[in-house]
């Protein structure tokens, strides 16, 4: 067990080293914003936003009412599905107790289409869920990356099986990292395209495991599997900034299952079966309480 500990830690700091060199390089070479041309939908063109006569607040997003709800659509992968939450439905497995169907159901907004699926990842999303978007939309969710890295794959392959098969599964998500920012970026730019006077709430994903104590027994393999999971955190960031320096009206929102990982006493994940570490229907009343947290600020 020490021989295999020792060898997931050292592919965990090749990992921390690697996400440093990968976003020093990544911030000083994003090419300069360019019009979605090839993007899905590339016919709906942002609304163009005078600031000639504009008051300063003229154009900021504004919640809605009871009687004049903001129209909202959500995008992204299962866990914007809300596989887990429990009654999932169809091929996408939706749930209504997923994040979309609580925020949904707050009031001032109208959740319009959940148009997100298990298993998309950022180009299923661009090919596939667009449509749903239009100029009459003016809130949209985004969860989408963790499948382009193949994350979630990482807790029971580093737990269960070899070292070997620990760093070859890191490797492999730190190897899909590396163009993750500029698909993204791509995805986001057609995101605001196909909605131009919605405001893109992009979330991020929790980390599997609280901070273990150095001591722990699986403490090498925690630090590989949540490293995966802050490099795809970081990816995702760097793509929100890159839209908000073009004034693109986008946000993140940070997502911590704190004190709930999956070896906690009360996991916020679930842990076994078809939606084995997906968000429980807490897990995404945590999500759904983020995102309302962050649209108020």
């Amino acid at each position: 067990m020490r021989a295999r500990n020792i060898a997931v830690l050292a592919v965990a700091c090749a990992l921390a080293l690697a996400l440093v060199t990968t976003f020093a390089v990544t911030k000083t070479s994003v090419p300069p914003p360019t019009a979605p041309g090839g993007a899905a939908h590339p016919a709906v063109q942002p609304t163009p936003k005078s600031t000639a006569s504009a008051t300063p607040n003229e154009n900021a997003w504004q919640p809605g009412t009871a009687e004049n709800p903001v129209t909202y659509v959500a995008l992204g992968d299962s866990y914007a599905a809300g596989q887990g939450g429990g009654d999932e439905q169809g091929a996408c497995l939706r749930s209504p107790k997923g994040y979309p169907g609580l925020l949904g159901r707050t009031v001032g907004i109208r959740l319009d289409v959940n148009a997100a699926c298990s298993g998309a990842t950022t180009r299923d999303v661009q090919r596939k869920q667009l449509g749903a978007l239009g100029p009459s939309v003016q809130l949209v969710t985004l969860s989408v990356g963790g499948n382009d890295l193949n994350v979630a794959a990482l807790p029971a392959v580093c737990a269960r099986q070899t070292s070997s098969a620990c760093e070859k599964a890191v490797r492999a998500s730190l190897k899909a990292l590396g163009g993750l920012s500029g698909k993204l970026t791509e995805l986001y730019r057609a995101v605001e395209a196909a909605a131009p006077n919605a405001r893109i709430m992009v979330t991020g994903y929790p980390s599997f495991y609280d901070v273990p104590k150095t001591t722990d027994k699986d403490f090498a393999t925690i630090v590989a599997v949540d490293a995966a999971v802050i490099a795809l955190n970081d990816a995702i960031k760097q793509a929100v900034a890159t839209q908000q320096r073009t004034g693109a009206d986008i946000g993140f929102v940070d997502i911590s299952f704190a004190g709930h990982g999956v070896e906690s006493k009360h996991p916020w994940y679930v842990l076994t079966g078809l939606d084995a570490l997906h968000p429980t229907d807490a897990g995404y009343r945590a999500y759904a309480k983020a995102v309302k947290k962050a649209l108020a600020q």
